[in-house]
Formats: C-alpha cells, structure tokens, sequence
C-alpha cells in the first residue's frame, strides 16, 4: 500500500497542473479499484492530502473525483441516479471525522478536501473564489456543505454574500444546519438589503409545507398547538443564525422564543480540521488526577470560561470528566444526589459516556450502582438544562437520557457478567421513566425525520424509542435468566407494548419504527403475542402510513423462515403494493428491502417461480428494473457468501435466471439490461458451473454490453480463459467498445486473457486474439502494443 500511495504522489506531483486534473478520474478509478480497508484509507489520507496540497486546485479537484466515485460506489443507486448523496447520514456535521472516516470512503475523502482546501488557503488566502468555484462545480449536496464551511472558515465578503442571500440556499434541507452556521459566523458582511431580503424569507415561515408533512405522517391534521410549537421553533432556529444582525423587535422575539421553547444552538463539532489538538480543558493533566470525583464535579457546577474562542472551553471540560469517569467509574457512579444535585445535564451526560467507554473496555461496575445513577438521572428529566451560547453548556436532559438508555442496553445485553435477575423492578421504573419522556414531539419528527432520518435511525436518536428498545432488552435478558421455563413477554412488557401500539397511543414514527425493525425479537420472545398483534402493528392494508413505517423498518432485517412462514400475508399485501408504491431513490427503500427478502426465501426453496398462486411470480410481474435487479443481485451476494453451491441450489438458480431472460425477450432494452446486468456477481463468484455460466455472459454482453462488478468478472473471465478462451476474447471485444474509463479496471485481466489465447492449442483462439490486439491498438489502447 505505501508503493501504491508513492506512485499516486509521484505522478501527480510530477505532472503539470492541467495533466493532473486530466489525471484525476483515472487516479481516483484506480484508488476505489484498490478497494482499500479502513486502516489503509485512512492512511492513504494522512499521507497524501499534505503532499498534493502543494499542487494547489488540482489537488481539490482531484479528491473531489475520489469523492464522486466514492458516492456513486457506496450510495444506493438510486439515491445517486435522484440526485441525492444522503451526506446527511454518513456526515451529519461537515467538521465531524472523529469516527466516521473509519466506516466509509465517502467521508474520508470529505475530510481530504476541507483539509486540502484549508491547507490551499492558509497558503494563498487569494485563492478562495478559485476553490469556491472548484467545489460549486460539482453539485452534489456534499461539496455545498463543504463549500459553506470552507467560508465559514476563510471568509470572503462577496462570497459570503452570495451564498446566503441565495435563496435556494436558504431552503436547501441537506445544507440548512451549515448555511445557518455560516450565518450565525458571518452575518456582519452582510450590507442591509441582504438582511432585508432574509428576514422576508423568515417571516413567510414554512406552515404550509409542515401541516401537508404531518398530514402524512399522522393521518390527521396538525392541532393549533403543534403548528404554534413547530412555528415557534422553526422561527427561534433562523432569527438564532442572524442574532447579531437582527433589528430590535426580532431580538425581542427571539428571546421570548428561547424562554418558550429552550432547546441547544445548532454547533459544530468539538473536532476542528484547523485545529489538530481538539478542545481545550480548563484542568492540568496533574489537577486532573489529583481532584476526587465529587471535587470534579463540584468545579463543574462553578466554572465559568472565559469567552475566548481559543481558550479552556466546556468541551474540554466535558472531555475530562468524560476522561476521568472511563478510569475510575465507580467513583462517579457512587456520588449521592445531594452531590449531583444542580449539575447541568452536558455534565451528566459526560459521566454516563465516560462509564460507558468504560464497559466496552470490559469494566464491570456494580449493577446496582449502574441502576441507581440512571434511575437519578431519568428523573431529573423536569429540571431545565441551563443552555446558553456558544461559550456555554449545550445538551439538556433528553440528550442524557439518550444515553442512559444507551447505557442499560450494554448491561442488560451483558452476558459473561449477567445484572442479577432481583435488579428487575428497579431496572423497570428506570425504563418506565424514559418511556414517559415526550420525546419525539411531532414537531422534532417533522423537522428531523423523513427524508432528513429514517425512521428506524429516528428511533435511535430518540428517547420514547429507545425505551421500547430498551424494554425488549429487558424481556430478553428475563429470557436468558428463566430458561426453559419461559411462559412469553413479562406482563410489564406487554402493557408497555400495547399503550404505545393502540390506536391513539403513539403517534410518533419512531415508536412505530421498534415494532417493525425488533419484530424478529419479538417473535422470539413471544411468537403468538406477535401473531395477536398483527394487524395493529402493520395495519390492515398498504394504506396505513404508520402500518408501513413499521413494515417498512421490519424489511431492513435479514429473513427468517418461521418469521416469513407468519407474515406470508404481508409479503403478499407489499408485492401487491409495488404498483402504487413511490420509489425514494434509497437501498433500503420497500421495494428493494422486499426483492432481497424474497430472494433469500426462493433460495432456501421455500418459493418458486411458477405455480398458483406463485408470489415469486407475481413479484417480478409488478416490479420494476430496479427491484428486479435487486432480486437477482442478492441471489449473487449469496453465491459471494457461500462459494459451494448445493446441486439442488444450482438447479434452482439455473431454472430462476433462463426463466427471466426468456421472460424479458420481448421486454425494452433498458428495462431488461438494467435487471439482467445482475449477473456478473453470480459470474464473478465462480459457484456455478462454468461452462454454462460463460455461455449466459457471453449472451449478456453480447446483448446487452454491461453486467454489474466489471473489474470482478473479468478477473474471473481471466481464470477461465485458458480453458475458455474463445469466448472470453469475445467478451473482451464487446468491453473495448464501451471505452471510457472503465478500460483502467479491466486491462490487465484483458491482457492475462489474450495471453492465453494467444498461447492456447486452438488455432482459432489465436487468430481471435492477434485480431483483438490490432482492434484495440487502433483503439487507441497503446498498452496492448507489446501483443502485436
């Protein structure tokens, strides 16, 4: 991997600038084909971004590329294809790479670009409309937000002007939080005509568009008092971002709406690419050791920072505590209330993170102990948070309960070190505390829910939710402890089940979510309450939106036969569905979820493709390219899985894939090849015959040119040319006249292709490859020159 990344350097670096933008795409193909791990990636990073940052733009431009291809490889399909990026999900904060560069490519070469971009700058400050308009090139919301930042960060008057009296940036949803961060940095360089026009848009409000969204979603119209909640939030949220620019009576306002509805400033990470060191604490390394934990906490209840945007700050404080409590937990847990009494939930908070860093380095306190500080915790639930400014604490005591909620789920999912079974009453009040929280409000779901956050990751950032996840935490910890004689959920459980599913009982999308996504639990825990309940949780038809969020959410699981053998019925009301089903461009949209779900069930044998009724049948009858191709796509994830493929598996397969191309030969090209391309994978796993499998790809590209996992399947082809080499040049034929960029991935297979053929015994096969080797040198592909 270093040879890699000095070769990447070294020809960049060497290239003048206008070649080595030319050069980007190929270097960016060439480092999503390396597939590279998380460690490798990050390294890659560390070590490149300083280097080519000297070449200037073309360095942005050339990280930009990698960001392109790490989208379109990583991001659903049809997100990529609806012009959506859903940076949202993998970058929530623009400046935030503290863990996500560990999980995907997309964010870490995010984090390249505002590094090379910031690097550019502190370099040449001169250059900022150059990388604004480098970055605007691209329109994918993700280079907006960097965009925004990057001003935030190097501000310039005529752009910051620009930017946020574009109205399309003003109402944008996937950049809103980083133009208003832009906002509430930079708004003195707006002249007055630029304040004007915004607080024109502030003052036409959104309550039109909210009332249509909670009609949707709740299947009522909003009440007076949720229109006056959201409206009174909503307006508190943008007269925030322009504070220091308001005129006298929107100040007033603005206050007013603070008392009314109190609630954390939108901010940005503590993690600053400016900055390496991270925030600052008030406390010495050495103070910190030496304070006992009710000392800490003491000194958190009186200190004050200064307000100095560089000097000790709360984050920093929170860090220590945070940092104190991973090392000697108990000492916290311990504290009495009268010694945590007035503390500011951030700090709580900190305390429960900090045991929590605790337990997943394999500490285990005393349960008891653990209990008994969340208990304290939940209650505090009515006592406001303090909030403040930039310079002040920031969470309140949802965010607190959060994590305690997060907290008990580790416990109780403890297994070598079980929390005894006598703990249950008191580990239920604390459930019961949290199930009682009024979070989610319509109001935080409007705004933070679809297409901002699914429900199902709703559910994990909020508290009501998380309580019923909790709670079947609980009746599968019961489980473990009862054994055998296990009689179903506690009674407890079941209360709390069915008070948030009755009718009536829980408007929030998030609740709905747990019964769809915990479903398979829950048949395990209690196959026939689940089997009584049916029908409240995902609704009589299609049409019961909060039916369909939990079906929808109960999809994102893998398939379990009994699960399928008792929802039969719902498998078949959603295939049905498909025609009036609205497609939202996401992988794990209904229709997909449910193409991998029938998947999976056809190759365990409980399906087929014909017979009456056949629901495999009737899937592909109603769904489109899309779906199809998700079906047949899973079916080569599975190959991928599990390489030795049963004969009676291999039977089946065959018979699905001549089934539907015979199925599609009537059918429009686009259609049939965007479904059909699926086969590649099955073709790059080698777990089907090859014979035959060659034969079905050779038709493929020979009638439609394309198959999905190009690089995989040609090094596959490669293996089988020596004994197939006829075909395999033929298919090399059909490669060389897509041309394009795809050629960096597939020529050194095409190559170990025409060697073989030009070696084989077949005279045939030699003529074929002399003749590919001129069709692609006078294609211009030079490389094959050593083969003439």
């Amino acid at each position: 991997m270093v040879t890699t990344q000095k070769r990447w350097i070294s020809r960049a670096m060497s290239s003048e600038r206008n070649d080595f933008v030319k050069a980007s795409p190929k270097i960016a193909t060439e480092v999503m084909a390396a597939q590279l791990d998380p460690y490798e990636r990050a390294s890659f990073v560390e070590v490149v971004v300083p280097a080519l940052a000297q070449g200037g733009l073309p360095s942005v431009e050339m990280w930009s590329s990698l960001l392109n291809a790490a989208i379109d490889s990583e991001v659903p399909a049809k997100a990529v294809a609806a012009g959506h990026d859903l940076s949202l999900e993998w970058r929530p904060d623009i400046t935030d790479d503290s863990d996500a560069d560990k999980r995907d490519a997309k964010s870490a070469f995010t984090t390249a670009i505002i590094k090379t971009c910031d690097l550019v700058l502190e370099d040449d400050p001169r250059q900022i409309a150059a990388v604004v308009a480098s970055l605007s090139r691209h329109t994918r919301s993700i280079f907006k937000r960097i965009a925004l930042y990057i001003l935030e960060l190097h501000p310039d008057t005529t752009l910051v002007r620009q930017y946020l009296t574009d109205r399309a940036n003003f109402a944008e949803p996937a950049s809103r939080r980083d133009y208003r961060m832009l906002a509430r940095a930079r708004a003195d360089l707006l002249e007055v005509g630029d304040m004007e026009r915004i607080i024109e848009w502030i003052q036409e409000g959104d309550s039109d568009k909210f009332a249509r969204v909670f009609r949707a979603a709740m299947g009522r119209p909003p009440a007076k008092a949720d229109v006056h909640r959201h409206v009174g939030i909503w307006r508190r949220d943008w007269l925030r971002a322009f504070r220091r620019r308001l005129p006298e009576e929107l100040a007033t306002e603005l206050d007013e709406l603070e008392m009314e509805f109190p609630g954390p400033q939108e901010e940005r990470s503590a993690v600053r690419f400016t900055t390496w060191s991270g925030s600052t604490g008030p406390l010495s390394s050495e103070e910190l050791r030496q304070l006992a934990a009710a000392d800490l906490i003491h000194f958190a209840k009186k200190w004050k920072p200064p307000r100095d945007p560089f000097g000790p700050s709360i984050d920093g404080l929170v860090n220590q505590i945070t940092q104190a409590v991973s090392t000697a937990p108990s000492d916290f847990l311990t504290l009495s209330p009268a010694q945590l009494e007035g503390s500011d939930p951030t700090v709580i908070n900190a305390i429960v993170t900090g045991v929590q860093r605790a337990f997943e380095s394999a500490f285990r306190p005393p349960w008891a102990d653990v209990i008994s500080f969340s208990a304290w915790a939940v209650d505090q639930k009515k006592i406001p948070a303090r909030g403040g400014d930039l310079f002040d604490y920031q969470l309140d005591w949802t965010d607190t309960q959060l994590a305690v909620a997060r907290l008990l789920s580790s416990c109780l999912n403890e297994k070598s070190d079980p929390i005894p079974l006598e703990e249950a009453p008191r580990m239920w009040h604390v459930i019961e505390g949290l199930a009682g929280s009024v979070h989610p409000t319509p109001e935080f779901e409007f705004q933070y829910g679809p297409p901002n956050m699914s429900p199902m990751t709703l559910s994990l950032n909020t508290v009501r939710a998380q309580a019923l996840l909790l709670a079947i935490d609980y009746a599968s910890w019961q489980r473990r402890w009862i054994g055998e004689e296990w009689a179903g959920l506690p009674n407890e459980v079941r209360d709390l089940l069915e008070a948030h599913l009755t009718p009536g009982g829980d408007p929030s999308i998030a609740v709905r979510s747990v019964y769809g996504n915990r479903l398979p639990a829950l048949f395990y825990l209690d196959h026939a309450w689940v089997e009584s309940h049916l029908t409240l949780i995902f609704g009589k038809d299609s049409r019961d939106a909060m039916g369909q969020v939990a079906w929808h959410d109960y999809l994102l699981n893998q398939v379990f036969i009994q699960v399928f053998n008792l929802l039969e019925p719902q498998y078949w009301m959603a295939t049905e569905a498909q025609r009036a089903s609205p497609r939202d461009g996401l992988e794990d949209a209904p229709e997909l979820r449910l193409a991998v779900h029938l998947a999976v069930v056809y190759v365990w044998g409980r399906l087929e493709t014909h017979g009456s009724p056949s629901l495999i049948q009737r899937f592909f009858e109603l769904a489109d390219p899309i779906a199809r191709h998700r079906f047949l796509e899973t079916i080569g994830e599975i190959l991928e899985a599990n390489p030795i493929v049963p004969p009676e598996v291999a039977a089946r397969l065959t018979r699905l894939w001549e089934w539907r191309w015979d199925s599609l030969a009537e059918t429009d090209s686009a259609g049939r090849c965007e479904e059909l391309r699926a086969f590649g994978q099955w073709f790059a796993t080698g777990g089907l015959e090859p014979s035959w499998s060659l034969s079905q790809l050779e038709r493929l590209m020979t009638s439609c040119g394309v198959v999905d996992n190009e690089y995989r399947t040609l090094q596959r082809l490669a293996i089988l040319s020596d004994a197939f080499p006829k075909p395999a040049v033929a298919i090399v034929g059909v490669l060389s006249d897509k041309g394009g960029s795809s050629f960096y991935a597939w020529e050194d297979a095409a190559k170990q292709i025409l060697r073989h053929a030009s070696a084989h015994s077949d005279a045939d096969a030699r003529t074929l490859a002399s003749e590919m080797v001129n069709r692609l040198v006078a294609k211009g592909f030079t490389t094959f020159l050593d083969f003439a």
